[in-house]
């Protein structure tokens, strides 16, 4: 199994950039006409007249929400191929979260805009509004509404993680409905395609992802728990490539006589913490909600399937000073990398600035200075308490300068404050490498 490069061909995100941006650009083209249109004529309602360049808009509205729908079930769906158009799966998924506020705003536009057009055409405005009447209308009207709701649930309250998932499910059904109320409307060959790819890409995820993607069965070999961290070594059946910084998706097989694709659970992000062989993997994890504290009470030999690996938060940058800043259990990808650099130790400079509530909660310490200590370009910082710029450049006596690459990997507040205090210094977009692994 390759590792995912970012380079060239990470052209995903300018293209879905280029396609929003186009349909913005149309759509006020429309406006704008329509606009005109009406002030040139004097009649500011058309009764839904399929050439009033208002139904244009709300049509084209329409098209590119289903598009923009149907794009954003490939980009959930974890092929290799997507995430190498977007360089690394947490690219991925902060571009699907956009791109899903995108489509909910079109199609409530298209709708929105098509009911103001009908005005004054009573009849037709009561098909539109009123379910049942006309089946095309009746099945927008409704996959419009499960979407409203699916949208508000997943993105704008904050449900547990596992009911999170779950309603993901849902917007499949909202896709075909959606789908089946533009085919019945229209009888459009492509939309009837359309509907088809972005189907498919939602079943695969939803039925498939777990006997389908790349994925290696294995076995707990050993077991730790140290402060709130769980420490697991999986040893696996057969030879497996992932690289350092990389991160997996991680199931246990609920029984011995279970089909190993059944997994206990949802699958959960972790990054290695250690690539001991290609046989032997190591995953540290912090217990911060239900599922990190059930796995506490996973035991040596259950079987487990990893699936991936993802990422490409090592491979950016690698020939400049670098800046690794970790925050708590961020420091697990380091830890990879900085087994890595003893196998095969490279002459950047790298500080090591690991940021910590307490001295207690640095369980890796120990770990850490004993690799450091074989490699005389590694310099570690444990900091405790809160964690800013300036006390990066405290610790490594100078300012951060435009050779500098950081990267980061800690809690979603801390990244967010480090990026910002990063551009506020006007230094380049590119130098600043971080990963999420919150995948929602």
């Amino acid at each position: 199994m390759q590792s995912i490069r970012r380079g060239s061909s990470a052209w995903g995100a300018p293209f879905l950039y280029l396609v929003v941006g186009w349909v913005i650009v149309q759509s006020v083209w429309h406006l704008g006409f329509a606009l005109w249109e009406r002030g040139a004529s004097g009649e500011w309602w058309s009764g839904g007249a399929a050439q009033d360049p208002l139904y244009e808009l709300g049509t084209s509205l329409g098209f590119w929400g289903m598009v923009l729908f149907g794009i954003n079930f490939v980009l959930a769906s974890r092929w290799q191929w997507v995430e190498r158009l977007f360089g690394g799966l947490d690219r991925v998924y902060r571009m699907h979260g956009w791109l899903g506020k995108v489509t909910l705003t079109l199609l409530v536009l298209h709708w929105g805009i098509l009911v103001l057009q009908a005005w004054p055409n009573g009849s037709l405005l009561i098909d539109y509004l009123i379910p049942g009447l006309h089946l095309g209308y009746t099945l927008g009207t409704v996959a419009l509404a499960l979407l409203v709701t699916l949208v508000i649930l997943t993105i704008w309250v904050r449900l547990e993680y596992a009911t999170w998932l779950s309603s993901h499910v849902w917007m499949g059904p909202a896709y075909l409905l959606g789908g089946l109320h533009a085919f019945v409307v229209q009888y459009d060959w492509y939309i009837a395609l359309m509907t088809v790819a972005g189907g498919y890409a939602w079943a695969y995820r939803t039925w498939f992802y777990h006997r389908r993607a790349p994925h290696v069965h294995g076995v707990v070999q050993r077991k730790s728990i140290q402060q709130n961290i769980t420490e697991l070594v999986l040893h696996l059946d057969t030879n497996w490539l992932a690289r350092p910084g990389q991160f997996v998706f991680f199931g246990v097989v609920p029984h011995a006589d279970a089909p190993d694709h059944a997994v206990m659970a949802e699958l959960h992000p972790f990054s290695l913490s250690q690539i001991i062989d290609n046989r032997t993997i190591r995953i540290s994890v912090k217990a911060v909600g239900d599922y990190t504290e059930w796995l506490r009470t996973v035991e040596v030999g259950q079987r487990v399937v990893v699936y991936g690996p993802h990422g490409t938060f090592a491979e950016r940058e690698r020939t400049a000073p670098q800046i690794w800043l970790a925050g708590g259990i961020g420091i697990t990808p380091f830890l990879s990398m900085l087994h890595a650099e003893r196998a095969l130790p490279s002459a950047t400079p790298i500080l090591l600035f690991w940021a910590v509530r307490t001295a207690a909660d640095a369980v890796y310490a120990a770990e850490i200075r004993a690799l450091a200590a074989q490699l005389p370009h590694v310099r570690v910082v444990i900091h405790t308490g809160p964690c800013a710029l300036g006390d990066v450049e405290t610790a490594l006596g100078q300012p951060i300068g435009a050779t500098h690459v950081l990267r980061v990997c800690g809690p979603p507040a801390l990244m967010r404050s480090v990026r910002q205090q990063w551009r506020q210094r006007g230094l380049a977009r590119q130098r600043f490498i971080s990963e999420e692994f919150a995948m929602r």
